[in-house]
């Protein structure tokens, strides 16, 4: 189940909107798994913040930069409209926790975490804002894993997109579940990373969330949400998966939803892994569905001096 190498699988996709092209360099998660996130409250009550100097903000602004700004409001007003905690399809718990009794340190001996299971749904619309839902379980197997898992970070930018965890919980052995207080166990920081670059924005976002009482065993169950309300390039949706990480990939599925008049132009599968990624395509209520299932991806191993992974490693 192991191997060493220095690439990793990736896959890029772009969807042209109008007559724009977008490159997806978003910052990519590990595997098709958790998004970035805000608990819920955190995120809307930074983007109240934001929406309430939208006037005097408008004000100042050109004409054209006022007609994005009404494209936003009306990406806003169609999300609402879906539900704040829609989830299309969740993963059959018990299913899961049957799959993670095979998830042993005999099975991976040199895991440290493992990913279980997740899905993930990405649904965009014409204008190319949308929402992407994940349901993701990770299997702790070692106390350097279980420290990894007592703190989750994720980042979001204002007024591009917001994000959210909307449920995290601990699924002990005997399956028994332990939720976690997403409210107390969050705070919201600016991203200190971004110093590195010698760039501060203040509307670059940070969110840590605490994971108490996680033990070796126990499995940590996150969903998340993401709402895309301003995209970089007007009239476009692209977005970038990385398919292979440190941790073993037991199963995933990833899956874009798209309006059937503005398909997706362009897909890409790097650095494949043989025999790991499936792909299939069909419609779904007025949309195509694009499906990427993954199964049994060994872990990888970084390298001294080797490049961020996520350009190296098996994406989409």
């Amino acid at each position: 189940m192991e191997r060493r190498r220095s690439t990793v699988l990736v896959l890029a996709v772009t969807v042209c909107l109008g007559t724009a092209a977008a490159v997806g360099w978003a910052s990519p998660t590990v595997s098709a798994s958790v998004h970035a996130t805000v608990p819920a409250g955190a995120a809307h009550a930074a983007a109240a913040r934001v929406e309430a100097d939208a006037p005097r903000r408008a004000a100042a602004r050109p004409s054209s930069e006022r007609g994005q700004d009404a494209r936003d409001t009306q990406g806003r007003d169609a999300l609402a409209t879906q539900g704040r905690d829609a989830l299309p399809t969740r993963l059959d718990r018990q299913q899961v926790i049957t799959s993670a009794a095979t998830v042993t340190p005999e099975a991976y001996p040199n895991a440290d975490v493992v990913q279980v299971d997740d899905l993930t749904i990405c649904e965009y619309r014409p204008d190319g804002t949308g929402v992407t839902w994940s349901d993701n379980y990770t299997k702790v197997l070692t106390e350097k894993g279980r420290r990894e898992r007592q703190g989750l970070s994720f980042r979001f930018l204002l007024p591009y997109f917001t994000v959210e965890v909307s449920a995290l919980e601990l699924i002990k052995p005997d399956g028994s579940v332990v939720p976690v207080d997403i409210a107390r166990q969050s705070r919201v920081m600016i991203d200190r990373g971004q110093m590195s670059a010698n760039i501060y924005d203040p509307s670059s976002k940070i969110l840590q969330v605490g994971v108490p009482g996680v033990e070796i065993g126990d499995m940590v169950h996150i969903v998340t949400r993401q709402q895309i309300l301003r995209r970089y390039m007007p009239d476009t949706w692209d977005d970038y998966q990385v398919f292979e990480s440190t941790a073993p990939i037991k199963h995933a599925v990833y899956e874009v939803h798209a309006p059937q008049e503005r398909p997706l132009v362009h897909t890409v599968l790097k650095d494949a892994v043989d025999g790991t990624v499936k792909y299939e395509k069909h419609e779904r209520q007025g949309r195509t569905v694009h499906r990427w299932e993954v199964r049994e991806v060994p872990r990888f191993y970084a390298e001294p001096g080797m490049p961020p992974a996520y350009t190296v490693v098996q994406r989409l």
